[in-house]
C-alpha cells in the first residue's frame, strides 16, 4: 500500500535500494543485509540488537526477512518521520543562540529547568548521551543520531 504513494521515480530509487541491500538477489532483507545496508538507507550505522528490533516491528509474516512490501513501509516511515528537514528545523528551536549547537542551558529554558527542578547532573547525563565528540553541546549531527535512536527504540 505504501508504494502506492511513491512517485515513480521514488518506486524505482526503492527498487534499486533494496536490490543493492539483497546482496544475494533472493528477493528479501536479512538481518545481516539490512544491517549492512542501513549506513547506506539512513546515513548512520546501528547495532545489531536494533536490527533485531526492526525485525520484531516491520516483519509482519514472520518470515525472519523482510520483503520489499516490509522494506519500503520502513524506509517511507522513516523517512516521513525524520526527514531532514523537519530535523533541522526541530534543532533549530533547541539551538536559541544559533551557535550551531545545543547546550544545557537552552535545554533548561526549552524545558523550564530554570527551577531546579532537575538538577545540572540530569541535565549532563542527557546531553552526554548524544554527545558523540564530547564537547558537552549536541551538534546538529548528533541531534539527528539521537532522534534516529529514540525513533528505533519507539517502533
Amino acid at each position: 500500500m505504501t508504494n502506492y504513494l511513491l512517485t515513480k521515480e521514488e518506486k524505482d530509487e526503492m527498487i534499486e535500494l533494496f536490490k543493492e541491500i539483497d546482496k544475494n538477489g533472493d528477493g528479501q532483507l536479512s538481518k545481516d543485509e539490512l544491517l549492512e545496508g542501513y549506513e547506506k538507507i539512513f546515513g548512520t550505522t546501528v547495532t545489531a540488537k536494533e536490527i533485531d528490533d526492526i525485525f520484531d516491528t516491520l516483519d509482519k509474516n514472520k518470515s525472519g526477512f523482510l520483503d520489499y512490501s516490509e522494506f519500503v513501509m520502513a524506509v517511507v516511515n522513516k523517512e516521513n518521520m525524520l526527514s531532514k528537514d523537519r530535523l533541522e528545523k526541530t534543532f533549530n528551536i533547541f539551538d536559541k543562540d544559533k551557535s550551531g549547537a545545543i547546550s544545557i542551558d537552552e535545554l533548561k529554558e526549552i524545558f523550564g529547568g530554570e527551577d531546579d527542578i532537575i538538577n545540572d547532573e540530569k541535565w549532563k547525563e542527557f546531553i552526554k548521551e548524544a554527545d558523540e565528540n564530547g564537547d558537552g553541546e549536541i551538534s546538529l549531527e548528533e541531534f539527528k543520531n539521537l532522534m534516529l535512536k529514540l525513533q528505533m527504540k519507539s517502533e
